[in-house]
């Protein structure tokens, strides 16, 4: 099961910026697996297609930062830090949960830590 990162390289809005930033910097200090996907590339545009479509059908903007696990939509960069706020990061990323405690959060983010403390 691959999970998908869909970015944009060339955005000028500084909050997609720091979202998209924000997203990366938790799944590399997680050591979660991810494919990014630049989705002003034209190379993407089928997968760009695939993921603005499952957003929309969700009631989300288009605009990055969007997760999915192969063809599942997963949620929005607002949704991601939502699930690391409350320490459901693991069920929110679909991590499998024999790796971890009920949320399949192994050794994610400890209780009480910040999202910004586990990207230290």
């Amino acid at each position: 099961m691959s999970l998908k990162l869909f970015v944009s390289s060339v955005s000028g809005n500084m909050k997609i910026k720091e979202r998209q930033a924000y997203v990366k910097r938790i799944l590399d200090s997680l050591n979660v697996q991810y494919e990014e996907i630049d989705i002003s590339d034209d190379a993407n545009a089928e997968l760009k297609a695939q993921m603005q479509t499952a957003a929309r059908s969700h009631g989300k903007p288009v605009v990055p930062p969007h997760l999915m696990r192969d063809d599942a939509y997963l949620g929005d960069g607002d949704d991601f830090s939502e699930a690391v706020e409350v320490d459901t990061v693991g069920a929110f990323l679909q991590l499998p949960s024999a790796a971890g405690d009920e949320n399949g959060n192994k050794d994610l983010i400890k209780s009480g830590d910040t999202a910004e403390k586990a990207a230290e």
